[in-house]
């Protein structure tokens, strides 16, 4: 099913040039990461962050230091080590485990009783939110049951609008998926919601043409069993959703596509990100098809501890020719926080070992390594990311 929505003729919004546009695409990149809580505090963070790495990697700022020295071990010792802190005799090595992130959580289905009903749109409140990435906003639909009693949804919204202050946004087309989103491996089946509890559907906003630039206050959103349209707002402070999609297909129209709903895990401890700072040791070159071995020294320049509880991830990626690689280029691992304990306090620098496999097909030349930690976590990605610059070589 695919619904137009119309412009009214009354509707007033502001204009930008494709520049102005990407320009504040990097600059929102640039915020705290307590900007983007339906985006990346919930469940799906996994599906968004590796996408959002890469346009951050375009953003970063350059924090380089020497290579290490020829002495230093090919292989990072074992065992447990001590954050290095102002006045210690120095670090240890943090050793670099191959942990890829999986869904941070995986539920067992509430069995649904006999005589469940569907929820009914009074039974929900609703947030959303999105981020820039590659070109796209990918975001999350959030529901919470505010009703007295359990409910059941099941499948996409039948229909999600884009508002600018009263009036409905022009040229959008709705594309409901019926499966799962990207990076999601279950298979969507009827969600059984309790009193407080939630459930969610991914976002995904493109090709963005239009002269006119709205400024987004609020979703509509239509479940699938009909009946009044809820509105959803932003979670976070501010006039409203950031941001357009970026203009892919000049003669195409817009498209917003929601994926059915799943449910959602409680919500994590509050916590406030702290500012971070990153210096890269990378050597000078690297050979396409091998492997890269560095060292990040990442600092908490924070005033309170960054807890490691869940352990938090990084993404790690090249910017080639002015454009970051693509997944499985993209490569997003958790930190060794076994070996590094449950938090890193203010002031403390981790010495962390490091990989990377440069792709094979990868031209010889000038390219940059981009090291950052993932949103949603203990840092502030907008300020514990940096880059470094590296020579590709054929073997």
């Amino acid at each position: 099913m695919r619904t137009t929505i119309k412009l009214p003729d009354e509707l007033d919004l502001p204009t930008a040039s494709s520049a102005d546009a990407s320009l504040e695409t990097c600059e929102r990149s640039s915020t705290s990461s307590t900007d983007m809580d339906p985006v990346t505090r919930l469940a799906r963070r996994y599906v968004l962050v590796a996408i959002a790495a890469v346009t951050m990697a375009g953003c970063a700022s350059s924090t380089v230091s020497a290579p290490p020295p020829p002495s230093s071990p090919a292989s990072p010792p074992s065992g447990s080590v001590t954050p290095e802190t102002p006045g210690s005799s120095g670090p240890s090595i943090v050793p670099w485990v191959d942990t890829t992130p999986t869904s941070a959580w995986s539920p067992t289905p509430a069995p649904i009783p006999p005589g469940a009903e569907a929820c009914a749109p009074s039974d929900l409140a609703a947030t959303a939110g999105w981020q820039g990435a590659t070109g796209s906003m990918v975001g999350w639909l959030d529901v919470t049951n505010v009703g007295p009693r359990p409910c059941l949804l099941d499948g996409t919204p039948r229909l999600i609008q884009l508002r600018s202050g009263t009036a409905i946004i022009a040229s959008v087309a709705y594309a409901p998926e019926l499966g799962p989103g990207p990076g999601e491996s279950r298979r969507p089946a009827a969600v059984l919601i309790r009193p407080g509890d939630r459930a969610g559907a991914m976002l995904m906003w493109t090709n963005w043409c239009a002269a006119m630039r709205p400024v987004v206050g609020s979703l509509l959103v239509t479940l699938s069993t009909g009946g009044s349209p809820i509105e959803a707002r932003p979670s976070s402070p501010g006039p409203g959703f950031f941001g357009v999609p970026r203009c892919d297909q000049p003669t195409a129209g817009s498209t917003l596509t929601s994926w059915s709903f799943v449910p959602e895990p409680p919500p994590p401890p509050p916590y406030e990100p702290q500012p971070g700072s990153v210096t890269l040791s990378v050597p000078p070159s690297a050979a396409a098809g091998g492997d890269l071995a560095f060292v990040v020294t990442l600092t908490n320049d924070g005033t309170a501890p960054a807890s490691l509880q869940p352990c938090p991830t990084y993404t790690e990626d090249l910017i080639v020719a002015g454009r970051a690689l693509k997944p499985p280029a993209s490569e997003q691992f958790q930190l060794d926080c076994a070996a590094i304990g449950g938090q890193v306090s203010p002031g403390a620098s981790l010495t962390l070992q490091m990989h990377y496999s440069i792709p094979a097909d990868i031209a010889a030349g000038p390219v940059e390594l981009v090291w950052g930690m993932d949103p949603g976590g203990p840092f502030d990605a907008s300020t514990a990311i940096a880059r470094a610059p590296l020579a590709i070589v054929r073997p």
